[in-house]
Order: structure tokens, then C-alpha cells, then sequence
């Protein structure tokens, strides 16, 4: 009976949703602070417009409409539009605010580190319980990502950076009054 018990407790603990502190991101600062100067934008978001690969060097649309939001204090979040219903300004603070609401795990929360045109990002897939990096470069109002994994050591390694990917990503200023009653709760 006893270990029958200790059984079903190893079960139950390894079903329960993880909840991540900020301890357990490697990307998290307390002292951060985006720079004035930085091209990052924290008064909108991002929508990936386009993709582009090696292998098809065309531009084509996205299969999914991600959305990534960024916060002063170095969170990032990336948030999907799978109806394709997020038109507006008010559809996107709409969206915002409601996961603010909720105060509960996102899909990919996270943070992200900057140094010169170059970032990285660390999010957690919380279904997966599993880090996800992607690496990119900002420009003026813009973002291209050029890959994704699961290895996030050494963010700044030029082999992040290659060139045989790119999802662009376009900033869309928002309410910036509105926007700033929904701050990052993780």
C-alpha cells in the first residue's frame, strides 16, 4: 500500500502544470533595462509577415499568425492568431488584455537579451515544459528572426545568425496608455 501511494503521487506531481520563475529562465536580468537608444519597440507588437527560406528563396506568408509583444524589463511574449481574427488596435489590446486577465501560463513566455542590432530570446513552451531560443536582428520597426531550437547557449554566437531563414516581422504601435495598464505578470 505504501508504495502504491508513493506510486500515484510520482503520477499526479508529474501530470500538474510547472509554473517557471524567473530563476529558471537563464535569459532573465533584474537590472534590465531597454535601452533608449535600442530599435526594439515596447509600444505595440510584432506580427510575422512574411517567410523566407534558402531552399524556396521567394517570400511567402506565414502558416501562422504569430504575434510577439516585448516590455521594458526584458519580457517577451508570442502570442497566435489561428482565426486570423486580430485586425484592429482594439482586436490586439482586446487580446492582451483578456491573457492579462487571466494571469495564468501563456504558450511562450519569456525574456529576451540584446546586444547591438542582434536578439535573443528565451520562451517556455509550458505544454512541453521545454525552453525554446530563437536569434534575429532588429531594425527600425522590424524584426527578422533567423532560427529557432532548443539550444540557447551562447545567444550571441555567430552560429545563431545564419542566413538560410528569415520570418520577418513588422511593429504595429498600439495605445500606448491602454497597453501599459497590462504589464508582464511573470
Amino acid at each position: 500500500m505504501k508504495y502504491v501511494s508513493l506510486v500515484l503521487l510520482i503520477a499526479l506531481s508529474a501530470c500538474s502544470p510547472k509554473t517557471y520563475r524567473t530563476g529558471d529562465y537563464s535569459y532573465y536580468r533584474k537590472q534590465f533595462r531597454l535601452a533608449d537608444s535600442s530599435f526594439l519597440r515596447t509600444d505595440g507588437v510584432y506580427i510575422a509577415a512574411a517567410v523566407w527560406t534558402d531552399d524556396n528563396p521567394t517570400l511567402r506568408a506565414p502558416k501562422e499568425k504569430k504575434i510577439l509583444q516585448f516590455f521594458p524589463g526584458g519580457q517577451t511574449n508570442l502570442f497566435l492568431d489561428m482565426g486570423d481574427s486580430l485586425k484592429t488596435e482594439a482586436d490586439f489590446i482586446g487580446k492582451i488584455a483578456a491573457r492579462h486577465k487571466e494571469q495564468g501560463a501563456t504558450l511562450f513566455e519569456g525574456y529576451y537579451r540584446i546586444e547591438g542590432d542582434r536578439i535573443a530570446i528565451q520562451r517556455v513552451n509550458n505544454p512541453l515544459r521545454q525552453f525554446n531560443y530563437a536569434f534575429g536582428h532588429i531594425a527600425q520597426d522590424s524584426i527578422v528572426i533567423l532560427k529557432g531550437g532548443i539550444e540557447g547557449r551562447q545567444p550571441f554566437a555567430d552560429k545563431n545568425y545564419p542566413g538560410i531563414y528569415k520570418e520577418y516581422y513588422i511593429f504595429m504601435p498600439l495605445d500606448t496608455a491602454e497597453l501599459h495598464k497590462y504589464p508582464a505578470y511573470w
